[in-house]
């Protein structure tokens, strides 16, 4: 334990001068602007502590070779080099015990970190299984830096070549796990990404315990430890003697130990999910529905040697998941990795498959080039196939691969009646998209109005009926109320003004609809269009040079309620454009539940006041209220869903939720689980609730100052603290010694 002297002497050094206070200063600085000006936490930040973990990744790149820059050669510099030698303390209890005191004071640092992620916490829930996993990662990721930094200064005499160098060294084991790797000739490419230090604390800071991330960090360290240790016992040992042919024989062994340790664990699977939901886990529902498939399933993952980087953690992610396929439901599926780079046979059984080509940008030393390859999995299920085209990273790749074997194989799926006469949307026309998408999961029938009566199949369970804007016979409106009143289940999708689509103010009431369709068991579709001034999409306009993001309040994202209810997993928002808000009441043997509300910053307009313009000028209100735009109500055997929007399934607006930040997943989630819901089987709602969605962080100006606060204010002011309490502490001990 005599390395613990070393690291209290390292500690008081560092806390006696002004570089411990200084480098505190830059790294809360530095991780400050980063995370709220760089990545615009508080405009485009989302509802969990990654940025926050990734902005702190990027400042230790530069924070950490400052610490171990003067280790050894500031020791040699001053003169103090010799002596540090001739105590009785063993060379690596001297390295071991640097290496603590960095690693102490970078974890004080982390510490100060826990006020920002609390306040986050209060502010929306947190994965705290996976801010701990993020913790560990950051540790883990500025330990590895540490040992690197601390080899370095064994060969300077000074501490800036040895920052330097440094710092040069940690970039390049950093870049590996970004799109930097492109740079990388292809026959190099795994091996350098293996190597990358961001690459696995990616993985970790997911919140997965993986084996190869782990004992990658264990052998980085054991290695640079070796070097280190190296280093300087070679400046001290006579190059003639046996110890030093010994040294260089230990050194060989160990570096040799610590690659092995690396490179022999990447092909062990073995991991620990830490998040809340399991979402990097094989669910429960994928177990159930493939474990009823009658014959075994062979899914073959193809891929390339020569894939871009951004693919790189996404080829690791899909080969883990599909592993998990093979070992959790053995004789059920048959899982294959295939390179396609390998031989012509094999790209040719790929495209035959069905599976697209890929163009890839591949650089070598003296050239760049562009490629084709193949990215994606073929799911064969007796003679007939499916194929995932993948190409870039997809959070829902469980869910498409166990519906498309649930569909291959035949299993039941659910019959869901769509009205199609006298409504505003139709399967054929504004939601084919939804149809496509999600067409074979469901059985979809089209129910027509026929000479003015409806009649609804026996079997039918779930009506889906997308906006009435057409007057119905009250025979039809009685048949849909005794659908209901009998056990049956309806999704209601009602607009009630129609936008002006030329700009002025104002908008069209619809003359007829079903609004007041549940009315009497407490749900009522308003006459009015809901806006949100906090919650909100935003949307870009020209400004005569550029375009300019700006806020627009008719889009409105609101968040669900209650975390737990089984309609809304996996879709904690909604996103909306010109929805109506809904009015909530009471009915005697009915149960309500809103299931989507808006801010306390929200409001309505109605068919005179209504201007939806993007520029127009939004101010708060003394009536702004939180609205509910989504509710479900149950009675009995019957279940209902209301949503104060039908454009919110339509091709258009889907469409356009595909590039802010896949928010159609949302909808689909929403969609699916409702439908489930109502149908009273829901087989599909946990592998939907695992789709991990990009929620945006929209703190208020409170929460904003306590953010600030918490993330510089009062990181900077312990710091300031502790040194001003430490010199005064310092000072009067040194005064009494010199009264004594």
């Amino acid at each position: 334990m005599k390395f613990l002297s070393i690291a209290k002497k390292e500690i008081k050094s560092f806390l006696n001068t002004p570089t411990f206070y200084v480098v505190a200063g830059v790294f809360f600085l530095v991780t400050f602007l980063i995370l709220f000006f760089a990545f615009q936490y508080l405009k485009f930040g989302t509802a969990d502590t990654t940025q926050l973990f990734n902005a702190m990744a990027i400042t230790m790149t530069f924070i950490v070779p400052t610490l171990t820059m003067g280790a050894f050669a500031r020791e040699k510099g001053t003169g103090t080099y010799e002596y540090l030698l001739t105590i009785p303390v063993k060379v690596r209890d001297i390295i071991l015990g640097k290496f603590t005191a960095y690693l102490g004071l970078i974890s004080v640092l982390l510490l100060l970190t826990i006020p920002f992620v609390l306040s986050v916490g209060l502010i929306v829930p947190l994965d705290l299984g996976q801010v701990f996993a993020q913790y560990v990662g950051i540790v883990l990721f500025a330990s590895a830096l540490l040992s690197l930094g601390i080899w370095v200064s064994t060969f300077f005499n000074s501490e800036i070549p040895s920052f330097l160098i440094t710092l040069i060294l940690s970039l390049l084991l950093i870049l590996g796990g970004t799109d930097w790797l492109n740079i990388i000739p292809t026959f190099a490419r795994d091996t350098f990404q293996n190597l990358s230090i961001l690459f696995h604390y990616q993985s970790l800071s997911n919140g997965v315990f993986d084996i190869k991330d782990l004992s990658f960090f264990a052998g980085f360290i054991l290695i640079f430890f070796v070097l280190a240790h190296w280093g300087i016992k070679s400046e001290i040992l006579s190059k003639k003697s046996e110890m030093f042919k010994k040294l260089y024989v230990n050194l060989a062994l160990t570096i040799v130990l610590g690659f092995g340790i690396i490179f022999l664990f990447q092909n062990v699977y073995f991991r620990i999910d830490l998040t809340s939901d399991k979402r990097y886990s094989l669910s429960e529902a994928t177990k159930n529905i493939v474990s009823q498939v009658p014959e075994e399933v062979s899914i073959k993952f193809y891929t390339s040697g020569n894939l871009p980087g951004e693919l790189q953690s996404t080829q690791k992610s899909i080969n883990d998941l599909l592993t998990d396929y093979a070992r959790f439901l053995p004789g059920k599926i048959d899982y294959e990795r295939i390179n396609t780079s390998s031989s012509e046979d094999s790209r040719n059984e790929a495209s035959d498959a069905g599976l697209q080509e890929i163009l890839f940008q591949i650089n070598s030393e003296d050239s760049s080039q562009s490629v084709v390859g193949y990215f994606g999995i073929v799911i064969d299920y007796k003679g007939t196939k499916e194929v995932i085209n993948i190409t870039s990273a997809s959070n829902d790749l469980e869910f498409q691969i166990t519906t498309k074997i649930k569909a291959l194989a035949g299993l039941n799926k659910l019959k869901i009646g769509v009205l199609a006469t006298g409504t505003k949307h139709t399967l054929d026309s504004t939601y084919t998209i939804v149809r496509s998408e999600i067409g074979k999961l469901f059985d979809f029938e089209q129910i027509k109005i026929e000479d003015g009566s409806l009649t609804l199949p026996e079997d039918l369970k779930v009506l889906l009926i997308p906006s009435v804007n057409q007057q119905l016979d009250d025979s039809v409106v009685n048949e849909i109320k005794a659908f209901f009143e009998r056990g049956g289940s309806i999704m209601l999708l009602q607009d009630t003004l129609e936008i002006s689509e030329t700009g002025d103010v104002g908008g069209t009431e619809t003359e007829f609809t079903l609004a007041k369709l549940f009315s009497e068991y407490g749900i009522e579709v308003n006459n009015e269009v809901a806006y949100d001034l906090l919650q909100n999409n935003v949307v870009s306009i020209n400004n005569g040079l550029f375009q300019v993001p700006i806020d627009y309040p008719f889009w409105i994202l609101p968040t669900r309620p209650d975390s737990n209810n089984e309609i809304t997993q996996g879709a904690p928002s909604l996103p909306i454009l010109w929805s109506n808000s809904l009015t909530i009441g009471t009915a005697e043997g009915v149960t309500v539940t809103p299931l989507y509300v808006t801010s306390t910053q929200s409001n309505t307009e109605n068919k005179d006041t209504l201007d939806v313009s993007v520029q127009r000028m939004f101010s708060e209100r003394e009536n702004d209220k939180s609205l509910t735009i989504a509710a479900s109500l149950e009675k009995g055997e019957s279940r209902a869903i209301v949503v104060g929007d039908s454009d919110v399934f339509s091709d258009d607006i889907i469409t356009s939720l595909v590039q802010r930040d896949s928010q159609d997943q949302l909808v689909f989630t929403f969609l699916i689980n409702s439908l489930e819901w109502l149908s009273k089987e829901q087989s599909l709602t946990e592998l939907r609730s695992k789709i991990r969605q990009v929620v945006r962080f929209t703190p208020d100006e409170a929460q904003i100052s306590t953010l600030f606060i918490a993330a510089f204010g009062l990181p900077i002011a312990s710091v300031i603290v502790f040194g001003s309490a430490r010199n005064y502490l310092r000072k009067r001990r040194k005064d009494k010694v010199y009264e004594g």
